[in-house]
């Protein structure tokens, strides 16, 4: 008996000890993914917004959480602060920003599909077009009819 008692108390130990390294890399390759994703290169990407909108979600405990959703014509980007780039205006950026103009955001990060993971942005500078040759809403752009 004193024999297989032993022998399970070592399996025992030995799955501990894989499983605490499995959690152990899993929270080391989430917060290295993390660092990662604030500091990737940026890029400056020329779209015209399309559509915007915050989405909201809530966990089990009742707590919510939001984020800024920015579509384009090239791609979906997410507008959140980032203390890693001194971002901390993200609603002042998200009402500056208007369906139908075009504009140069600064973005980093990546895209991950199956995560709902988009490229963040730190700013975006307004591209007069024929379309929004200023910054506005599209109904404060209609000319005046006479």
């Amino acid at each position: 008996m004193r024999h297989s008692f032993h022998r399970a108390a070592r399996r025992h130990s030995i799955f501990s000890g894989v499983v605490m390294t499995a959690v152990a890399v899993g929270f080391a390759g989430a917060i290295g993914g993390s660092v990662y994703y604030q500091t990737s290169t940026p890029e400056t990407v020329r779209a015209m917004v399309t559509d915007k909108e915050r989405q909201v979600s809530s966990d089990s405990d009742g707590a919510t959480t939001s984020k800024y959703i920015v579509f384009t014509d090239k791609e979906v980007f997410q507008n959140t602060d980032s203390m890693i780039r001194g971002k901390w205006r993200s609603s002042d950026l998200q009402g500056n920003l208007h369906a139908g103009c075009t504009y140069d955001f600064n973005v980093y990060g990546f895209r991950n599909g199956p995560f709902s993971i988009y490229r963040n942005m730190v700013d975006a500078k307004h591209v007069p077009t024929e379309a929004c040759p200023v910054n506005k809403p599209a109904a404060a752009r209609i000319a005046p009819q006479s």
